[in-house]
């Protein structure tokens, strides 16, 4: 038996292949990207859909309209990931989920004939001035298809009352109309009421929020058509709208921006405090988090760039854990709460209108901890002129370089890698029986007297047979001891998390006893 001591083999060297560890291909999921690197390996976590996996393998998705056009007839198209668009230039616009449709038309406004002369850029197609003033906008976005009525200017001849704009429909496919609301140039905002009614979407647009004296143009409605969460992660906000009693509304997955602070409204103001569910099921369990970051895009309705301060802290729970109720205080309230009173792992105060690079690395060790469950959350809150509101752009924003991004560093250190390797040796077929032994030093000469020695992690005995393992953290080196036959079996390996260590080690003793 072995215990603390140096063994000595001779014999023929047999060269181990496929046992050292090298740089590792770029590996992909739908919302993330991996590059391994020796020990480190850093993974890109995306709060929305990047990549999709189709015939080819994973591919990125190509949110951008292309011409389409054919017998005559002018089309934009998107790719066909989880729906395609089709927009033509009578303002016909369409998604299509397999052989199923949903297609959308807007016939006329406040009683006038509207005009379509489409404009793309990248994922969005305009028509402009469909009556003077006025434009409609499509924004492709991996699970919703965003819709906007861009007014620029006050119109002329509103009626006295409220009036309707309304789209007719047609098709089967499973989309969904987000609730709607009507916004201006500094962010003053309104709900609107909508309905479906047959083969129309009816949206109401209140006359005293275009006419109000605070309103600054363009006013922009939107009544978004969604295919629903893709479950990549949670983003938005509550807010808390003082009154008796005092209520707590939650916006999930909202188009454009996480809102934080005070929320202008007609009647007033709401208070906003946001979060981030976080998938990071792509980190493996056990992972050693070097480094944490976060880009997020930073802005406020304000015209330049003011001063803002931002606050990132810790959650306790997320967008599960919380009922999604409006009673003080219950549900929204307490995931309001949770949002800014954690362990604050963040504050500055900088000029706005930035994507913004952030270290979060006072939170690795919650970050870590998470890991078994694959959600990571984020509390934001945060505010310009102590009583105004900052943006964060969401996951929705139709600039891609706005939508927040999480960067993880991460490998195996060499405490976890020991317990990595004995866990490998338990599950395998020797495991259970045979004592492992710690840094074994052993010593080899082959047949043509080359001297082989070396200090392994772990080691382990069945019958005549030993199992030597050696796990290389930044620092360290490759012994690169061969084995000898299936007498002296030895794995070394490097850029593995602590799930894969146990796996090889496993799979490596079951392999190549007899």
């Amino acid at each position: 038996m072995m215990r603390n001591k140096i063994s000595l083999m001779f014999g023929i060297v047999f060269l181990l292949s496929g046992m050292i560890g090298l740089v590792s291909a770029i590996e992909y999921g739908s919302n993330w990207d991996k590059n391994c690197n020796g020990n480190l390996c850093q993974v890109n976590v995306y709060s929305y859909e990047k990549y999709w996996n189709g015939n080819n393998g994973w591919e990125e998705i190509d949110e951008s309209f292309s011409d389409c056009s054919a017998d005559g007839r002018t089309r934009y198209c998107t790719e066909d990931y989880r729906f395609r668009a089709i927009a033509d230039d009578n303002g016909t616009v369409s998604a299509f989920i397999g052989s199923e449709e949903f297609t959308v038309r807007l016939n006329e406004l406040l009683g006038r004939n509207v005009d379509f002369i489409p404009r793309i850029s990248e994922n969005m197609i305009s028509y402009d001035d469909i009556i003077p003033g006025v434009d409609l906008v499509y924004t492709y976005l991996p699970n919703m298809f965003k819709e906007e009525i861009v007014i620029n200017e006050p119109l002329q001849g509103l009626p006295d009352r409220d009036f309707d704009i309304t789209f007719t429909k047609r098709g089967n496919a499973d989309f969904g109309i987000r609730d709607s609301i009507i916004c201006d140039a500094n962010g003053l905002c309104q709900d609107l009421e909508h309905s479906v009614e047959g083969n129309q979407i009816i949206v109401t647009i209140p006359v005293s929020f275009l006419n109000h004296k605070d309103v600054v143009y363009p006013v922009t409605i939107d009544p978004t058509i969604d295919l629903g969460d893709t479950s990549i992660a949670w983003d938005g906000y509550v807010y808390n709208e003082s009154g008796t009693p005092n209520t707590y509304t939650r916006v999930g997955s909202p188009v454009n921006y996480i809102s934080l602070g005070n929320i202008l409204t007609l009647g007033g103001t709401r208070m906003a405090k946001g979060d981030i569910d976080w998938n990071v099921s792509s980190i493996p369990d056990g992972s050693v988090v070097y480094n944490l970051s976060l880009q997020i895009y930073v802005d406020t309705a304000s015209t330049g760039t003011p001063n803002v301060t931002l606050n990132i802290s810790h959650m306790n729970g997320n967008n599960l854990t919380y009922e999604d109720n409006s009673t003080e205080c219950y549900g929204n309230c307490q995931f309001w709460e949770d949002m800014a009173d954690g362990t604050l792992y963040y504050s500055e105060t900088f000029a706005s209108d930035v994507v913004k690079n952030i270290d979060l690395d006072l939170a690795i060790s919650d970050f870590e901890g998470s890991l078994d469950s694959d959600v990571f959350s984020v509390g934001f809150d945060g505010h310009y002129q102590v009583n105004k509101d900052v943006r964060i752009g969401s996951k929705n924003n139709p600039n891609l370089g706005y939508r927040p991004v999480l960067t993880v560093v991460y490998g195996v250190n060499g405490t976890d890698s020991d317990a990595a390797i004995e866990e490998g040796i338990f599950y395998s077929v020797v495991g259970g029986v045979n004592p492992i032994y710690n840094n074994q030093q052993i010593y080899l000469v082959n047949e043509l007297g080359t001297h082989y020695t070396g200090t392994f992690d772990k080691a382990v005995e069945e019958g005549n047979q030993m199992w030597i393992f050696n796990y290389v953290i930044p620092g360290e080196s490759f012994i690169n001891m061969p084995s000898l036959f299936n007498i002296l079996n030895v794995w070394e390996n490097q850029s593995l998390s602590y799930s894969e260590i146990v796996e090889q080690v496993k799979s490596y003793i079951n392999g190549t006893i007899y």
